[in-house]
Parts: C-alpha cells; sequence; structure tokens
C-alpha cells in the first residue's frame, strides 16, 4: 500500500485554481494564473469556496479509490467533506438552496464497505 501525505494536498482553493488537488502533478497547470479571492460579493464569494471544496472532495475520492486503507488520507478526506457540508449548510440557509438533494449521513467513505462486487 502506498501511503500518501496529506501535507501535500493543496487547499481547495489553491487546488481550483489550479484544477489539480496534488502538489507537483500535472505539471502544465502550474503557471495557470486564475484567482478567486476577488468576488464582489459574500454570496459570490462563498459560491466560490463550495466550488473549490467540491472540486477538492472529488479529487480526494479518486484518490481514495486507489488507496482505500489509507487512514490518514481518510480522516483528511472526513475534515474537508465536513468543511464543505458546513458551508453548503451555512449558504443554504442564508441566501437558497443549491440542490433538491437533501444532504444525508455521509458519515463514512461508501468504498470501504466490504465486500466489493468483484470480490463475490
Amino acid at each position: 500500500m502506498i501511503k500518501i501525505d496529506t501535507n501535500n494536498i493543496l487547499n481547495p482553493l489553491n487546488a481550483l485554481a489550479l484544477g489539480n488537488s496534488f502538489k507537483d502533478e500535472y505539471s502544465f497547470y502550474k503557471y495557470k494564473k486564475v484567482s478567486f479571492n476577488n468576488q464582489s460579493t459574500e454570496k459570490e464569494n462563498m459560491l466560490t469556496l463550495i466550488m473549490a471544496y467540491r472540486f477538492n472532495l472529488i479529487d480526494l475520492s479518486y484518490l481514495l479509490d486507489i488507496n482505500p486503507n489509507d487512514s490518514d488520507l481518510l480522516e483528511y478526506y472526513n475534515k474537508v467533506k465536513k468543511d464543505y457540508y458546513n458551508l453548503l449548510t451555512f449558504y443554504e440557509d442564508k441566501y437558497h438552496t443549491l440542490s433538491n438533494i437533501p444532504l444525508k449521513d455521509f458519515s463514512k467513505y461508501c468504498y470501504l464497505d466490504l465486500p466489493w462486487v468483484g470480490d463475490k
């Protein structure tokens, strides 16, 4: 099993700006100059943060797909996921609902359930 160093995972805003959540990966994105810090309203700022956290969660889920037993990575994923849902809940309480899919109990990462389909 390969152990992933969670210190090499970018924060959600930097990951969104680079199009990649992992340091030193996809090097052709390194020189892309995108800034999400100049939003004009709090609402736009929050939507950008929601988009950034969602992007980061998707990248982390791909990494968990190939490293399902990495407990540090899973812990980091759950922290980012909790922050994402807190931000999403705050936004929806203040402005409006972004999705017609209600938030469920996402207390565990579903890919860690055993046995896998191919194991049967």
